[in-house]
Formats: structure tokens, sequence, C-alpha cells
């Protein structure tokens, strides 16, 4: 009871971040990860945004995405153009763009996520599987905080 009206008086994002669920940034602003693909994206971003909350999604299949900008109609029968052409177009990528496409592979493997969608709290401490809505994401981990 006492929780439930601290969540209503504060916001879920005050009540998340008093019990040490969502780790804190710079800027104190609480962060949540979203591990997912090309075809699990996270839906509601808003509601994270709207409590809150700086949600980070990572695609694990920037690096794909990637390869194809990079590839995409390059010569098959000329290596050396191709290799040339890709060279440019690696070159022309914003720096950012090619960490944020392994960023999400890096910290899967350092958080030993073991499958997709995945919403991760304290840097890795804790995960819920299974859901791509932010809302119902947060939801059930108010729910699992208020049960311990």
């Amino acid at each position: 009871m006492l929780k439930t009206l601290i969540l209503s008086i504060f916001g879920i994002s005050a009540f998340l971040y008093s019990f040490g669920i969502i780790a804190e940034t710079n800027n104190g602003q609480s962060t949540v990860y979203y591990i997912g693909t090309n075809d699990l994206k996270a839906t509601n971003e808003r509601y994270a945004r709207n409590v809150g909350i700086k949600l980070i999604e990572l695609n694990l299949d920037g690096h794909r995405n990637l390869e194809k900008i990079i590839s995409d109609g390059l010569p098959l029968d000329d290596f050396e153009t191709a290799e040339r052409i890709a060279n440019e177009r690696l070159e022309k990528l914003d720096p950012m763009i090619v960490r944020e496409s392994f960023q999400g592979i890096a910290l899967t493997v350092q958080w030993g996520i073991q499958k997709t969608p995945a919403f991760v709290f304290n840097e890795g401490q804790y995960v819920i599987y299974g859901v791509t809505d932010v809302e119902q994401a947060l939801k059930r981990w108010e729910y699992f905080r208020m049960r311990q």
C-alpha cells in the first residue's frame, strides 16, 4: 500500500530509482537498456520519457546493418574497385554509428544476456526477457521489486 502511494505521488521513475532498480547516469536520469533486433524493436518508448527514464536501445543486428550500408551495390567482378568503394563508405560513416553497431553485442556478452528481446536494469544485474513494450517491462520490474 505504501509503495503504491509512493508510486502515485512521485511517479514510477522515482520509485524505481529509490529502490536501486535502475542505474543513474551522470545527469541524474535513470537508464534502462533494451536489447532487440531489426525484427524485435521496443514499443511504447515514449512511456520511458514520460516517467523520466532514459531508454537506450541496442540492436543486435547493428553490425549487419552496417555491413549492408558498406557493401550494398558493390561490383562483384572487380575486387579492387569494390574494396576502394567500401573503404570510402566506411571513412564517411560517423564513428558513433560504427561504435553503436557493435555496442549491443559487446554488452550482451558482458551481461550474459541469453535471448532477445530483453530489458536490462542495473547494468546487467537484472533482466526481463520476452517483452518489447517499455511500459509492460517497467511494470513487471516494479511488481518484482515490490515482492522482494
